[in-house]
């Protein structure tokens, strides 16, 4: 299914939250899909109107814990918004998860 996802780099047609990773990662995932809105562990931003303004929330509980991660999973329940996990470590394949959400609505869920 992966496979058949168009072309690199994507533009996201939604407000897209990314969160719980590294910035590396994330540096890398942006190659992929421009126009999304990270929140990096290290960042000391107040994450609670980018939980507001998200129309979807991405989530990677693959590589480490997030620091802030309870914290954002409680407000993103509390705004009730869409909220998506990765299923696969790299960027590249996350990215085309994204694609894949975004263009046919199709979600993998493989764990959750």
């Amino acid at each position: 299914m992966l496979e058949q996802t168009k072309g690199f780099p994507y533009k996201s047609k939604r407000n897209i939250l990314v969160f719980g990773t590294n910035s590396k990662w994330l540096k890398t995932l942006n190659q992929y899909v421009v126009d999304i809105t990270y929140y990096e562990e290290t960042s000391k931003s107040d994450y609670s109107a980018k939980v507001r303004n998200a129309d979807v929330i991405w989530y990677h509980p693959k590589i480490k814990k997030h620091a802030n991660q309870d914290k954002l999973l409680k407000m993103v329940r509390k705004h009730k918004k869409d909220l998506k996990y990765f299923n696969f470590k790299g960027p590249k394949e996350c990215a085309k998860e994204i694609i894949l959400y975004e263009e046919e609505g199709k979600y993998i869920s493989r764990y959750y």
